[in-house]
């Protein structure tokens, strides 16, 4: 009885055994044909980039070309020159802003500290005074 169990058991693991075989080589091959999927439709991807390069490299001569070739009329600049200047003005602005921030936080740190100081310093005159005027009294 021992025995029909024991090879029952030996089966069952067996079986167990096949049907991991059989699941891991499944999941390695769905990974090993997607790895080639991918690298494939890379492959391709550079090919179509590299042929697109010349085509790119051959526009943009012919673009500096134009750019290079562009004329701006005197508004155009007047109103370029206005937009820089602007956008200047409003850089500094926002500078100071920040400085008077920061100016009026440190004046009221400064202004909190003096007055813990004068209180701690009160404390101290006062409780030295009661131990000196004690001690007379004693």
């Amino acid at each position: 009885r021992r025995r029909a169990q024991r090879e029952a058991e030996a089966e069952e693991d067996r079986r167990r055994q096949l049907a991991a075989s059989r699941i891991q080589a499944t999941v390695r091959s769905f990974f090993l044909r997607r790895f080639f999927r991918m690298t494939v439709a890379h492959s391709k991807e550079m090919e179509v980039i590299s042929a697109k390069k010349d085509q790119l490299s051959a526009q943009l001569s012919s673009l500096r070309g134009t750019v290079f070739d562009m004329t701006y009329d005197d508004q155009d600049r007047e109103e370029a020159a206005t937009r820089m200047q602007a956008w200047w003005r409003g850089t500094l602005a926002r500078r100071v802003v920040i400085l008077l921030i920061t100016a009026r936080e440190i004046e009221r740190v400064h202004n909190e500290m003096q007055w813990a100081a004068t209180t701690i310093a009160a404390w101290w005159r006062g409780s030295s005074e009661r131990i000196v005027t004690m001690a007379m009294l004693s």
